[in-house]
């Protein structure tokens, strides 16, 4: 997960999703007013989890993980792009998950790995859905859930669709890419993965008490959040 600097005012230097979040790992996710709207639904759209095997895909510090293994998953795997994320994620548990190095599009997993795979935040880093999306239908079994957590364009539109944030003094930015609602339903269906839910958490007050930049979109959706099935 991640926040944007919307203050920043230096001039942003470009930078690789990457190296931008190898560079921003130490301290992502400490600030982030979203990680309290996307949880509660992420936990009610994966449904029962005891004794599932769950993916999460692009799992940053680790904070779906241990979400995912506190509410009874039986295996948990986590990867990510960045190893400075993944640096992260293993010293902050969960206890007896599994972490890899690797890329969203190309996943190093047999087919019918998994029971569940998360994602959240990722969608804006694809310039397109499709590759991803084959990949995560191949490693679910047959009827297994996906939820996909992404920020929703009604909010990049607001603050552009790169990622930029501070650290060390310095401001780096990532490309981002906006993908509507419909184009998310659109790319899931031709995977083979039935859209059974879809949520809009909107910014609330307690979002915009940890974010100031914020105080003036309370009301408006800030992520979108999918939920599919894999087709049997």
């Amino acid at each position: 997960m991640r926040r944007r600097d919307d203050g920043a005012a230096a001039r942003p230097r470009r930078t690789s999703v990457r190296g931008g979040y190898d560079r921003w790992a130490p301290e992502y996710d400490d600030a982030d007013p979203s990680t309290a709207l996307d949880e509660p639904v992420v936990l009610e759209l994966c449904g029962p989890l005891a004794g599932v095997r769950v993916l999460d895909l692009g799992c940053g510090t680790g904070r779906y993980a241990r979400l995912l293994a506190a509410g009874g998953a039986g295996g948990v795997i986590g990867l990510d792009l960045s190893a400075g994320m993944l640096m992260r994620a293993v010293r902050q548990g969960p206890a007896g998950a599994r972490w890899v190095l690797g890329d969203a599009n190309v996943l190093p997993f047999r087919a019918a790995s998994f029971d569940v795979v998360v994602s959240g935040l990722v969608l804006d880093h694809l310039p397109r859905l499709e590759p991803c999306f084959r990949e995560i239908a191949r490693v679910l079994r047959p009827g297994g859930r996906t939820v996909l957590a992404g920020v929703h364009p009604a909010l990049q539109r607001r603050t552009g669709a790169d990622v930029t944030f501070r650290t060390d003094g310095e401001v780096l930015r990532m490309r981002g890419h906006v993908h509507s609602p419909r184009r998310v339903r659109t790319a899931l269906a031709a995977a083979g993965l039935d859209v059974v839910a879809e949520r809009e958490p909107v910014v609330d007050a307690a979002a915009a008490a940890r974010r100031p930049a914020w105080r003036e979109r309370i009301g408006e959706p800030a992520l979108m959040i999918f939920g599919a099935v894999k087709r049997r």
